[in-house]
């Protein structure tokens, strides 16, 4: 009620947990979950609730794959919505790619051995995954929502996406996948950032 410009944001502190993996030690731990070696993963890590919109990302990694990209996505958390993302990942005949792992130990593993971490949110506070991905030297792909947009400058830590539009998803993992070497500058300077 005060206005922003009478407001300063003070941002959480994020610990930096993230590992870095040689390529040997990736194709290890993607073995642990049968994912390709070779193959192009996304991570999101978070509630499987409403807000988060989830069934964007599904939808985006189906877009995905039918334009024959090798793509798999995995999922960490869990939530009353994740029986109904498992559902419409079986009904969109994508059972093999998208994962849902529950709760891990290991998100700084699963992070390293990703290529791009995805938030679909419509709403959110702070993002701290999004900043442990980022320690990760992960690129990020983030909703244009909520206070996502404050923890990238886009296009150079990060991208934004319009929030809930499967196909500027899609169409940006896509064309990271073709950019390797564009989305690892983007990781490192997020990683920085």
């Amino acid at each position: 009620h005060m206005g922003a410009k009478n407001t300063k944001v003070i941002y959480n502190g994020v610990p930096n947990h993230a590992v870095y993996l040689t390529p040997d030690q990736k194709k290890i731990k993607r073995n642990e979950l049968d994912l390709p070696s070779d193959a192009f993963v996304t991570i999101h890590v978070g509630g499987m609730i409403g807000l988060r919109e989830q069934a964007v990302i599904i939808k985006a990694v189906k877009k995905c794959a039918d334009a024959g990209m090798d793509i798999y996505h995995v999922f960490v958390g869990d939530g009353p919505l994740r029986k109904n993302l498992e559902a419409e990942s079986r009904e969109l005949g994508l059972d093999r790619r998208v994962r849902f792992l529950g709760y891990r130990r290991d998100v700084p593993e699963l992070n390293a051995m990703s290529d791009v971490f995805v938030n679909t949110a419509r709403e959110e506070g702070f993002g701290i995954a999004v900043v442990e991905a980022m320690q990760a030297g992960l690129s990020v792909v983030l909703a244009n929502a909520g206070a996502l947009p404050e923890l990238i400058e886009d296009g150079i830590s990060g991208l934004l996406v319009p929030q809930g539009d499967t196909e500027a998803l899609a169409s940006t993992l896509i064309t990271l996948a073709e950019n390797p070497e564009h989305a690892k500058l983007m990781g490192n300077a997020g990683r920085k950032r």
